[in-house]
């Protein structure tokens, strides 16, 4: 009997990890449409920021004015702007914690690329961490030709 189970336990942790491995494959063949570079409550950002971000330099000078706040400051994250485009988002200064941002979908057409993103803010009465907080969300996509409208997702 307990070689029986034994035996049926390895089969269900066999047929498991194949099933875990065909999702993994799965998940690497289709690119990734947001990729966050960065996300979290604190951000050099004081004021409220959409930006539209296409070239190295341009990253440059957003990271430096992000991470301004930190120490020690991390390296600028690696990206190919051949192919991609990044999103910077922040709420800029809060007065509490319970906010955050995140950049949600994207939406090309021909027009133009629209930017969902949403929004939390804290629940009335809610108890909060008491800090000083700038919510923000960074992310790479696919290049992005043309307008860029930012939409917050109701």
């Amino acid at each position: 009997m307990a070689l029986l189970c034994s035996i049926l336990c390895t089969l269900m942790l066999l047929g498991s990890a194949d099933a875990a491995d065909a999702d993994d494959r799965r998940d690497t063949e289709k690119p990734e449409k947001i990729r966050t570079l960065a996300k979290g409550g604190f951000s050099g950002f004081q004021e409220p920021a959409k930006i539209v971000i296409t070239n190295a330099t341009q990253f440059a000078e957003v990271w430096k004015k992000h991470s301004a706040i930190q120490s020690p400051v991390k390296p600028l994250p690696k990206v190919d702007f051949d192919k991609e485009t990044v999103l910077f988002v922040a709420l800029g200064r809060r007065n509490s914690g319970g906010h955050a941002v995140e950049i949600a979908d994207i939406k090309p057409s021909e027009e133009k690329t629209e930017v969902l993103l949403k929004v939390r803010a804290p629940r009335p009465g809610g108890i909060q961490l008491q800090a000083i907080t700038a919510p923000f969300h960074l992310a790479a996509v696919p290049k992005i030709e043309g307008p860029v409208k930012f939409n917050v997702t109701p």
